[in-house]
């Protein structure tokens, strides 16, 4: 159980109860949000995946968030758009041509050799359209440590799914 300073906890989640990272996630009303290579609390202008911050702890941990407040976002993302590493291992587990994915995502084909290639990062509307056509996690899709399916850290739960 990791026990944080009160006063780090408040900048992240805003004051309220929990002596933990996870407890104040839990009871925290902070909304985060997603783009597609960092994470920061969120705004009205933000545009991105908008994530509560049980979700945000859950699927990127204490020490990202916790960077937050100093530094207002925080990179996921090495460099470029690590979908690439990913994107073309669970489309073959899906049994998916890059056409067909197209076809069932509404991304275009070429945005779809973009992301495989890792040309560039994308806009976060596509790797959620690409994330959940595959059964993948869009919050945590293009993360530097992003699994396959099988593995319960790139499954999409159900809050995951609720926020979409």
């Amino acid at each position: 159980m990791t026990v944080a300073d009160p006063f780090e906890l408040d900048d992240v989640f805003g004051p309220g109860p929990g002596e933990t990272p996870a407890e104040r996630a839990r009871q925290s009303s902070q909304r985060f949000v997603r783009c597609h290579t960092a994470i920061a609390h969120d705004s009205p202008d933000a545009g991105g995946l908008k994530i509560s911050a049980q979700q945000a702890y859950e699927a990127f941990g204490w020490e990202i968030l916790r960077q937050i407040p100093d530094r207002l976002s925080v990179g996921i993302v090495r460099r470029g758009c690590q979908a690439k590493e990913i994107l073309p291992k669970a489309r073959a587990a899906a049994g998916l041509s890059r056409e067909d994915l197209a076809a069932r995502s509404g991304v275009s084909l070429d945005d779809i050799v973009i992301v495989e290639d890792g040309r560039r990062s994308m806009p976060m509307a596509i790797l959620v359209k690409l994330a959940e056509t595959l059964g993948l996690c869009p919050i945590r899709f293009g993360a530097v440590d992003c699994t396959l399916p099988g593995s319960d850290k790139g499954k999409m739960t159900q809050g995951a799914q609720a926020s979409i």
